[in-house]
């Protein structure tokens, strides 16, 4: 047997024997050194005073738990002046003082509840040969020393969320090496520059458009390069647009995006006359309660613009009515009188067979649950409860096997029960639609799409400006061509639409950093990659996750 592969230290220990039991095996295993040093005074002694025994765990051995009774020794202190006179022999880098574990056995620990957490690492040690409580594990990771010690080159910083809209943190990512360097309890910009003034060396900083990190790079590292994240700069360019689709949309109320084309999953026509699935019918006290919520917030928003007309700030607006300023916002964007309409088609798992369930609806089948089984013959995953929805919308008169009971509610009018029914037709487009419509490529429309666009160039003759201008942008962006940027602005500022201008000077107030975004390569995918991660092992944790052992879990483990 080879004594290195079983002792933690074979120099500082010698095997003598080995007892095996059913539930774990004991080494018997004493130390080799002739003396030690005293820990107060430092001299070195080999006068022995006693021996005692000591009980260490030990990592397991093929899964079966493993005991170190461990014979340790007590010293003479032959200095005189030293007011130890007896001690005990250290074993550091081994077992620590009054420990009973090995410190590799701790490290296999620590490492396991870095990994999976509290519960979940008591759970899994147990399986491999091991034993110690979630609150032991927890312990070890929190007091391990975690984080590079050198400063990064290249720093991401990007905040996440503790309580969403609540409080914040700052996290800290070496992009070079792609991990994690610090965890900051809060996002503010002296937090960032006591950080970075601690830390020197870091030459290029990535970010996103918050102006609050910005200015804390400033003061920490004024020599550091800020590069402007390009995703928070095309999403700004779709949220401004958004709003300038928000200020036109009296304009644009018959204005409706045309559904994508569904494909049929079999080889049947995709001709359909049927109606397509819209959500769940409510019941008339339902729709009443809907009605009822509709007016309150469509008052709500008249007592935004008449307060704001009386030249009322928005933040008192906000304190006064129980609202967020981005929704005062919102609301004073619209016109007072129109209300929003929410609903929208939403890709199922059913799109690909309606082809097939209108064909048979109309070759007379009103079944559901016959349909059902004919879809789930064809490779239909979902529910029967998603056709039933399907088939109700078809209907124009009650089924047949519909209770008597029900019968006595009004008739929807009808030409012929046999009939498809007639379609509906396509609900409002919202704001965020209409912009996320303006951004697709037109060469890529089809007729319909390509119709609805230019409706709503004709409607809003703006948005036909705005449009161009803003997918230039994008592809400004996505090219990193610093001397294309330069023409965009003039173009833009030429414009004259008051959104878009907004919108640059928001720019040029962060100029370098934008021109450094798009002449470097260096971006914030990775930080929100771990801010992704972050966040999983925030939940993984519930209610457990203060910042002490957040940062313990985010950090790499050393």
């Amino acid at each position: 047997m080879n004594a290195a592969t079983v002792l933690p230290d074979p120099d500082q220990l010698r095997l003598e024997s080995i007892c095996a039991h059913a539930e774990a095996i004991t080494f018997v295993v004493s130390t080799r050194r002739p003396g030690a040093a005293c820990p107060t005074c430092g001299r070195r002694s080999e006068r022995v005073h006693s021996r005692y025994r000591r009980s260490v765990a030990d990592l397991p051995w093929q899964g079966i738990p493993v005991r170190l009774r461990l014979w340790s020794r007590r010293f003479f202190c032959d200095r005189p002046d030293c007011p130890r006179q007896v001690f005990t022999e250290r074993l550091p880098g081994m077992v620590p003082r009054y420990g009973r574990r090995t410190e590799r056995l701790s490290a296999a620990l620590r490492l396991i509840a870095y990994a999976v957490g509290g519960e979940a690492g008591a759970r899994l040690i147990v399986e491999l040969g091991m034993a110690a409580s979630p609150d032991t594990l927890l312990r070890l990771l929190c007091g391990a020393a975690s984080g590079p010690a050198e400063a990064p080159r290249v720093l991401g910083v990007d905040d996440f969320a503790f309580r969403k809209g609540q409080s914040y943190g700052t996290l800290l990512v070496d992009l070079e090496r792609r991990f994690p360097v610090e965890m900051l309890p809060d996002r503010q910009a002296q937090t960032l520059a006591r950080w970075l003034q601690e830390h020197p060396g870091v030459e290029i900083v990535t970010r996103d458009r918050s102006a609050e990190y910005a200015r804390g790079i400033r003061e920490g590292a004024r020599q550091a390069v800020q590069v402007t994240d390009r995703f928070h700069l095309l999403a700004n360019a779709r949220e401004m647009l958004e709003r300038a689709v928000e200020r036109s949309r009296h304009r644009l109320r018959g204005v409706a995006i045309p559904r994508p084309q569904v494909g049929a999953a079999t080889d049947e026509p995709t001709e359909s006359g049927g109606q397509p699935r819209l959500p769940r019918r409510g019941s008339p006290a339902e729709q009443a309660i809907r009605q009822a919520r509709q007016q309150r917030w469509l008052s709500v928003r008249q007592q935004v613009h008449a307060r704001r007309g009386q030249g009322e700030n928005v933040l008192s607006i906000s304190i006064d009515l129980g609202l967020n300023r981005g929704t005062v916002y919102r609301y004073l964007r619209q016109e007072p009188k129109s209300g929003s309409v929410r609903s929208r088609w939403v890709a199922s798992i059913l799109d690909p067979f309606l082809p097939y369930l209108s064909q048979r609806w109309s070759d007379g089948c009103r079944s559901g649950m016959q349909l059902w089984r004919e879809l789930r013959e064809r490779g239909y995953p979902g529910s029967r409860k998603m056709v039933a929805v399907w088939t109700q919308h078809q209907r124009t008169r009650p089924a047949s096997t519909t209770p008597r009971k029900y019968l006595g509610r009004p008739k929807v009018e009808a030409a012929d029960g046999g009939a498809p029914a007639r379609a509906s037709p396509a609900p409002a487009a919202s704001a965020r639609q209409i912009s996320w419509f303006l951004l697709r490529d037109p060469a890529s429309l089809g007729p319909a799409e390509a119709a609805t666009l230019a409706a709503i160039h004709q409607a809003a003759p703006q948005l036909a400006t705005l449009q161009p201008l803003v997918r230039q942008f994008g592809r400004v962006v996505r090219q990193r061509d610093p001397a294309a940027y330069g023409d965009w602005r003039e173009r833009a500022l030429n414009s004259g639409i008051c959104d878009l201008a907004a919108f640059v000077a928001g720019l040029d107030r962060d100029q370098d950093a934008v021109l450094a975004a798009l002449s470097l390569p260096w971006s914030n995918g990775w930080v929100e990659g771990q801010v992704n991660r972050l966040k999983l092992i925030k939940r993984q944790m519930y209610g457990r996750a203060n910042f002490a052992l957040l940062r313990a879990r985010v950090l790499p483990a050393v």
